[in-house]
């Protein structure tokens, strides 16, 4: 029942705390009083499916009833169940003519009994006392049967509720009725009895020392509760401290809300958004707070609303935060407004329990048209070195071209030789003819290369086939690297998944690589010029690209300034092909480095992911 320390609840609430084996007494002034606690004590058993009797005095059945059925609870059904039976005192208390403590346990022993074996979860018993105040045989014995039955009943599934007229009882008698039930109910409040008497001790001799006894223990019990009284109103005053630190810190976290230029908002883990900030509300063009309460999703653009259920509300609920881009709506013009969202769940600090999802959103509108200005300058810079690298490659470019168009030539004049002869040798002249179709495709496909890579376009991320993309790269440099004394091999790994990139921007990073590596050899001596262009899987990564040369290698100084703007060791160098590379190979999702070659020279070496995750160069 209540404690000592504990804030007394509402009666009903309290009423609801009562178990079988509890023993109490009511103490009240008027019928009202009464019917203020017996009608909930027994509506309560009525929930719980217990059997409830109640006995009342010859004249009050009918107001008891009345007054349940005013509590809602249908009473003629209740008795036709057997749920509820209503006695008056001769029919229990008085059955037998006489009042007999020993036959009273015995009647109630045996209907808790029957209650169980019926089906009920336990008996409900309250009883009107008045009749007792007018007399009666053997009611004498009264208080004794009061200060044993819940002694007596404790085996039994039975809670008994005593009632009695303070108005009409003397006080001699409300003091033993107080002496012998444990728990007492009082201007509407139900109190754990510390001046209960156990019944070996109300009925035993030597009251005197055991009553000694008793108030030395309640004396005791009283210090004990003032102690705890004061150790309570100590903790009360530590938490009203801690309260105002708190709600100190609960203002200054709202100011910092409410000033935030950020969007933050609040909503229900249902998902109906409940509070957003000012800022975020202008941002918006939210009308007031009414405008706020709609659900989370109406505040995300049309467009982006199916990614952003099954991966932004998914990964916040799997992983308890998520981070990442999202299109915001204005709810005036219905404008998209990109956002940098973190979505995270608000928990109670000490279960850990999630009560509300929060979101921290910052516009980025300019951030992307600043990034977008960027990408579009490094885009030219990229183009721009890979026409100063073609400038570098005319003569070899040429050579390529001319290569095929001589051939064209010379198949040409033969085929014009094989068609004036007297006899005109057709075979000769059409095998001529073929020749001369194949050089010209081959020269064609030379120039659309050069096209290719001189070509200013937005990136264009399609499969690529990076073995394809190295053995282009090989052909429209074979004079370079022929001319430059340098034995070329390749050692490309087969069945090389597909790449999905820009096939431009990775054939320039690995041209770049071949002439760096050629002028790295420049200072070696014919036939010690080895160059390996290597192709490998290399999971979980992607594919590795390697080029490795002979050359003069890496310094410690070189390898730390190796790969920023404008750091060149070519007098006529700009310093940007290695920068741009990288740039390049980030921008796949992939990563660039050089390494010192054991023996000599050094390997520069790439890897991409098979599926890049967004390319903006």
């Amino acid at each position: 029942m209540i404690g000592p320390t504990q804030k007394t609840p509402p009666l009903r609430t309290a009423l609801e705390q009562v178990n079988p084996g509890d023993h109490l007494c009511s103490i009240y002034e008027n019928h009202e009083e009464q019917l203020a606690v017996a009608v909930p004590f027994i509506k309560i058993g009525l929930d719980r499916r217990e059997k409830c009797v109640y006995i009342a005095d010859d004249d009050n059945v009918e107001n008891f009833q009345n007054t349940l059925r005013r509590e809602g609870v249908d009473v003629d059904q209740a008795l036709k169940s057997k749920s509820l039976t209503v006695l008056r005192k001769d029919q229990a208390y008085m059955k037998r003519g006489c009042f007999d403590p020993e036959w009273m346990f015995d009647f109630w022993s045996e209907a808790a009994r029957k209650a169980v074996s019926e089906g009920f979860t336990g008996l409900r018993a309250s009883g009107e006392t008045e009749w007792v105040a007018r007399g009666g045989r053997g009611l004498e014995r009264w208080m004794e049967y009061e200060s044993t039955v819940s002694h007596t009943l404790a085996d039994t599934r039975c809670a008994t509720l005593c009632q009695y007229n303070s108005r009409i009882f003397p006080a001699e008698l409300i003091r033993d009725v107080i002496r012998t039930h444990s728990t007492a109910v009082y201007g509407g409040t139900v109190c754990r009895n510390m001046y209960f008497v156990p019944p070996e001790e109300f009925l035993g001799s030597n009251v005197a020392a055991r009553e000694v006894e008793r108030l030395l223990a309640n004396i005791r019990e009283r210090e004990q509760v003032e102690h705890e009284l004061r150790r309570t109103q100590h903790i009360l005053l530590k938490d009203i401290e801690q309260r105002k630190r708190a709600e100190a810190e609960g203002r200054k976290l709202s100011s910092l809300v409410e000033h935030s230029t950020d969007f933050i908002g609040i909503a229900s883990l249902d998902g109906q958004a409940e509070f957003v900030n000012a800022s975020g509300q202008a941002l918006l063009g939210i009308d007031g707070e009414d405008q706020v309460r709609r659900p989370i999703l109406e505040y995300v653009a049309q467009e982006d609303r199916d990614r952003f259920q099954n991966e932004a509300l998914c990964g916040v609920r799997r992983e308890g935060r998520w981070e990442g881009e999202t299109l915001f709506r204005h709810f005036r013009t219905g404008a998209s407004i990109p956002m940098w969202q973190e979505i995270f769940f608000i928990t109670e600090e000490r279960t850990g329990r999630r009560v509300s999802l929060a979101t921290i959103s910052r516009d980025i509108t300019e951030r992307k048209r600043a990034s977008a200005q960027a990408q579009t300058a490094q885009a030219q810079l990229a183009h721009m070195a890979r026409v100063t690298l073609m400038g570098e490659l005319a003569a070899s470019i040429a050579h390529e071209v001319n290569q095929p168009l001589t051939a064209v030539v010379t198949n040409g004049n033969a085929c014009l030789r094989w068609l004036d002869r007297e006899n005109v040798n057709l075979e000769e002249a059409r095998e001529a003819t073929a020749r001369i179709i194949k050089e010209g495709s081959r020269a064609a496909e030379v120039i659309h290369k050069i096209r290719s890579l001189l070509k200013k376009s937005a990136p264009q991320i399609t499969p690529v086939d990076m073995n394809e993309a190295i053995r282009e790269v090989v052909s429209l440099i074979g004079h370079e690297v022929f001319r430059s004394g340098v034995a070329l091999h390749t050692q490309l790994s087969e069945e090389l998944p597909s790449v999905n990139a820009d096939r431009v921007l990775l054939q320039q990073v690995i041209l770049n690589l071949v002439i760096n590596a050629l002028e790295a050899m420049r200072p070696v001596a014919p036939g010690q010029r080895d160059l390996v262009i290597a192709s490998q899987n290399d999971p979980p990564k992607g594919i590795l690209v390697s080029v490795a040369d002979s050359g003069i290698g890496l310094t410690a100084e070189m390898s730390d300034q190796l790969f920023r703007p404008f750091f060149t060791t070519k007098p006529e160098g700009m310093g940007m092909g290695l920068a741009i590379s990288r740039s390049i190979v980030e921008t796949h999702g992939g990563r660039l480095w050089a390494t010192q070659n054991d023996r000599s020279g050094a390997t520069f070496q790439f890897s991409v992911p098979v599926t890049a995750a967004g390319v903006h160069v």
